[in-house]
């Protein structure tokens, strides 16, 4: 198993079992402190280097990647139509 895979199983166990802890020790680890050592985690050296193998990875680069006609369409159809040309005029008077 790589390092990246390693790393993220270890903290989604970490944050799994967090969530499973008893009531008392749950609420003594809150949002904060879970963000917190999650971010430290990923700025480890070994949390850095999962992240560039996650975004080197083809699979999850295909998964990221969004059509650009796709975009171009839906911009174009969200700013051209009534409800979008409304919208533009309540903003701009």
């Amino acid at each position: 198993m790589s390092k990246a895979k390693t790393l993220l199983m270890s903290c989604f166990l970490l944050l799994s079992v967090t969530a499973c802890a008893p009531k008392d020790q749950a609420a003594d680890m809150d949002y904060d402190q879970t963000k917190k050592m999650v971010v430290d985690i990923l700025k480890t050296d070994d949390g850095k280097k999962a992240i560039k193998e996650l975004l080197n990875d083809d699979a999850m680069n295909e998964a990221l990647v969004i059509d650009q006609d796709a975009i171009k369409g839906t911009i174009e159809k969200t700013l051209t139509s009534k409800k979008g040309e409304e919208f533009w005029k309540n903003i701009f008077d």
